[in-house]
């Protein structure tokens, strides 16, 4: 017998009904651009799983959702859902890879709207944890395979968390940007997360590893491109060099 969810999703069809249920859910009006943890319930409620979203709808193979009207949000918050629900990541990773990009985006340059926004996002959490799993389909396939992820992300390639939130905030950044070689950027940003994974388990200080190093040079290089802003790349600096375990190099 399957239990009933607390916080069941709705069945959607129309804008206004979106808009409705995430009034009625957070007591607001969506918080423009959209937070993409909000977006991504909406999506969720609009379609009956991932296999729906991902169709392609245009000549340029726009996901079917980043196509539909009915997604509420900007662009970018609506890129950065769909995103994080294809990443093949955890619960746990795609929120907080959808609440970093919130703030480091600066709400898509409203301001004023970052807390607002954040607040709302908190009101339907609840309702991605809840749903999202059984949304991917991973009630009957735990792990996602080669095809559903692209061959980007299987058990061989898995990071520990903080690694693969900075690879995902950073494959949001320079997709976003329509670089047309980011498949290949984001490759070698997740080769060397690897490395600097290796340093990490061997106790070498972030400050002192080659990898980090490099990586950092990377998305240097991403703001001399204009793929990134250089507010981003001062905030992404602690990511690379603060390691989640700063005294295991003491030991």
């Amino acid at each position: 017998m399957t239990s009933r969810l607390q916080h069941e999703l709705p069945k959607l069809h129309e804008t206004n009904e979106v808009l409705s249920w995430i009034r009625q859910v957070s007591g607001a009006d969506l918080v423009f651009p959209g937070h993409p943890v909000v977006i991504a319930c909406s999506i969720m409620a609009l379609y009956s799983d991932i296999a729906q979203v991902t169709a392609p709808a245009t000549e340029v193979g726009s996901a079917e959702a980043m196509a539909d009207g009915r997604v509420p949000g900007a662009g970018d918050c609506v890129r950065a859902a769909l995103h994080a629900l294809t990443s093949g990541a955890s619960v746990g990773e795609m929120l907080e890879t959808m609440r970093r990009y919130w703030s480091r985006s600066q709400a898509g340059g409203h301001m004023g709207n970052v807390d607002p926004g954040i607040a709302q996002a908190l009101k339907l959490e609840p309702y991605f944890r809840e749903n999202v799993e059984n949304w991917l389909g991973r009630v009957t396939t735990p792990l996602p395979t080669a095809a559903q992820t692209g061959g980007v992300r299987n058990s061989a390639d898995q990071l520990p968390d903080d690694l693969e939130a900075l690879v995902n905030e950073l494959a949001i950044a320079v997709r976003s940007a329509r670089l047309m070689s980011a498949d290949l950027a984001i490759s070698e940003v997740r080769e060397l997360c690897h490395l600097i994974n290796l340093e990490d388990e061997a106790g070498r200080p972030r400050a002192l590893q080659t990898p980090a190093i490099m990586l950092y040079g990377v998305i240097k290089g991403f703001g001399i491109c204009g793929l990134i802003s250089n507010r981003q790349i001062v905030d992404f600096a602690p990511q690379i060099f603060t390691q989640s375990k700063p005294d295991q190099y003491k030991n």
